[in-house]
């Protein structure tokens, strides 16, 4: 994650995200004595302090070139108190909207399960904070009058129908509101992955064919195991961020080449493994799907006619794998 002051209005950045309007009461660009330049403050709202929350706070130390602090995190259990203890957190809110009318509060950084996202999301924007949010961004939890569960019980089309109008009502209200939203993509960021960008902007070579994998023996939080709490299983949970990857590779190289590559196609199989296997079969395995698959492969067919694929598994002992091998005209690379 990082955060770069650009311009006097602009609190944070990306290299292809839309700059926000207005300023921060609380951003300091300007010139001190001598004339040098003080350091932009960015205050940071953190709302949950699970496993995401704390590889986000791990990140929050690393960010240079701004002085960026979580200053408030709100959650409901108890162990929010812990948590800002610490992480040296001045400020514990137990319901997220108090956070949000905490007028010291620039951006909001949103490490919830995917079920709360979309609502927080809104909500954060109307309030006039900057949003950042975990993945997966949203997915389709349930409505009233489903049958249980939701992940074998109810149509994907109609899951899919409802996430579309979730997702223009998003970002119609992003947009409206002149705040920032930035989606938490670790992968694009990571050293591998940058050489491998680094490499594609400085050649123009053409991708032939991308692989990206992420995979391991399965999730320790209770509800990856629940398509009403997730929004789905392996794909969604953990193929995001492979997904994201390969597009962002793609983009790289259009940008280099000076030409626009979209995705023409999407084919996908899943299934779910664990749940037909043995105790003792699966004595490594810590997947443990109820309506989620813990398999999964999707293809990409993109418009100059190169594919990708991505895998995602949750029944992968081994360690985690966290592979993308890009196969470009001049050699091949392996992230």
């Amino acid at each position: 994650m990082q955060l770069v002051p650009e311009r006097p209005d602009t609190k944070l950045t990306g290299d292809v995200l839309p700059q926000g309007r207005g300023g921060s009461k609380s951003q300091e660009l300007g010139r001190g004595l001598g004339g040098a330049r003080r350091m932009a403050k960015v205050r940071v709202g953190l709302i949950g302090c699970g496993f995401a929350a704390e590889l986000h706070m791990h990140g929050y130390r690393r960010v240079y070139g701004v002085d960026a602090r979580v200053t408030a995190v709100a959650a409901r259990g108890d162990h929010v108190v812990d948590f800002a203890e610490r992480h040296r957190i001045p400020t514990t809110y137990r319901d997220f909207r108090a956070l949000l009318a905490d007028d010291a509060i620039d951006v909001v950084d949103i490490c919830t399960p995917p079920v709360l996202h979309a609502e927080m999301i809104v909500a954060a924007v109307e309030a006039g904070k900057h949003v950042i949010c975990e993945k997966p961004l949203t997915g389709y939890f349930g409505r009233d009058g489903d049958a249980s569960p939701i992940g074998s019980r109810v149509a994907k089309a109609r899951m899919y129908e409802r996430v579309m109008e979730q997702m223009e009502a998003t970002c119609a209200a992003v947009q409206a509101s002149g705040r920032l939203f930035l989606y938490a993509e670790d992968w694009i960021y990571a050293p591998a992955v940058a050489k491998t960008a680094e490499i594609l902007a400085a050649t123009g070579d053409k991708i032939l064919f991308m692989k990206a994998d992420e995979s391991h023996s399965g999730s320790h939080a209770a509800h990856a195991a629940q398509w009403a709490m997730t929004g789905g299983g392996s794909l969604i949970r953990m193929g995001c961020h492979p997904l994201s990857t390969v597009l962002y590779l793609k983009q790289v190289e259009a940008r280099a080449r000076g030409e626009r590559i979209a995705v023409v196609s999407v084919t996908a199989d899943v299934g779910s493994v664990a749940k037909n296997l043995t105790r003792e079969e699966r004595r490594f395995i810590q997947a443990d799907p109820l309506d989620v698959e813990d398999w999964a492969m999707l293809t990409l067919t993109f418009s100059d006619a190169t594919k990708s694929t991505i895998f995602a598994g949750d029944m992968i002992v081994g360690g985690v794998r966290n592979l993308v091998e890009t196969y470009i005209g001049g050699g091949a690379l392996f992230a």
